[in-house]
């Protein structure tokens, strides 16, 4: 650990004319044939193994916003019926806007359910990183590894200290740098940089969403669980599986 801190000492004067801007192209893979166990495991020959999207994050010193790239990767799904032949279809991707204010900790999240735009206002969630002195070169930056886990998740993330931005895609972030990888449960979901662009943004590039009814995450989930019992029992027991923001 204090070879960290004097690597972080050294490296953060040299980054005080960095460029404190600019935006990321990541690709977020998730493994959908792990969450098909037991008596759903039939269902993995109808369903991809993998699902990847394309998401975009725009970054400054005091905020950042993570939405869905225009652009998404063409995905091969197995076609429903005899001889197993597959299609090549663009899948659906979770729209989700997420507005963090990095200098007063606090984000909103754009997220649409059932046709309708929610605002899930709150504060962003702490992770108690661990910092495991591991060190990989990501392109032409230097990164650092930090790992977080608790009964649910395992956590890997490389982060780095070249731009010293504490945000990252999706819910990660909170370290001394930019996050470029995250790993979830050993691959289960991995979220990538494929492009980094340091530049000046515009006015106007990061926009606080305003759209949709306000709540908080807890009472959002509430309302998320309660329409899914709704449905279940409309469709006779039958479930379906939503995925997690």
């Amino acid at each position: 650990m204090k070879k960290i801190i004097l690597f972080l000492s050294v490296l953060y004067p040299l980054l005080s004319l960095a460029q404190m801007s600019g935006e990321v192209t990541y690709e977020d893979k998730m493994n959908l044939h792990r969450r098909l166990t037991g008596e759903r495991e039939r269902f993995k020959e109808f369903v991809p193994e993998f699902r990847s999207t394309h998401k975009t994050l725009l970054f400054s010193e005091g905020e950042s916003l993570y939405t869905t790239a225009k652009e998404q990767p063409e995905q091969d799904v197995p076609e429903a019926g005899p001889g197993g032949r597959r299609f090549r279809m663009r899948m659906g991707a979770n729209n989700e806007i997420l507005y963090k204010n990095l200098a007063e900790g606090t984000q909103v999240a754009q997220r649409d359910f059932m046709d309708k735009k929610f605002l899930i206002t709150g504060d962003p969630e702490k992770f108690q990183w661990k910092l495991t002195g591991k060190q990989m070169k990501f392109g032409e930056y230097l990164c650092m590894e930090a790992t977080f886990e608790d009964s649910a998740r395992k956590v890997v993330v490389w982060f780095t200290p070249q731009i010293p931005v504490s945000t990252g895609p999706a819910d990660f972030g909170g370290l001394p740098g930019l996050v470029l990888a995250v790993d979830i449960n050993e691959g289960e979901r991995q979220i990538t940089a494929l492009d980094i662009q340091l530049r000046p943004l515009e006015e106007g590039e990061i926009t606080k969403p305003t759209k949709g009814k306000e709540m908080t995450d807890e009472e959002y989930r509430q309302m998320v669980r309660e329409k899914m019992q709704e449905m279940r029992r409309q469709g006779g027991g039958r479930t379906m599986m939503i995925r997690r923001p």
